[in-house]
């Protein structure tokens, strides 16, 4: 059983070797749909942490990129302003 608290976490490895992590962190739920937070961790070839490619504040639903959004195909934007840099 897991709780509040504790990383909650799917693993995937080649031959043992860490390649991504997906979990629910260990920020605790105190109201306000706040904490377990969820992230995407990309690792190495030696299975070290490069760092997060997804992270998502579960009260705010809000999402940073680790990278640049590379988007094939058809897109669309809504809601709050929109900022285009390089463009």
């Amino acid at each position: 059983m897991f709780h509040a608290g504790s990383n909650r976490i799917v693993a995937w490895r080649t031959a043992g070797v860490n390649r991504w992590f997906a979990y629910a962190t260990s920020v605790t739920e105190t109201g306000s749909n706040a904490g377990s937070n969820w992230r995407l961790d990309a690792y190495n070839d030696a299975g070290t942490i490069i760092g997060s490619a997804i992270f998502v504040t579960r009260s705010t639903m809000a999402i940073v990129l680790g990278q640049n959004l590379t988007v094939t195909g058809t897109s669309a934007l809504s809601g709050g302003a929109t900022y285009l840099y390089g463009s």
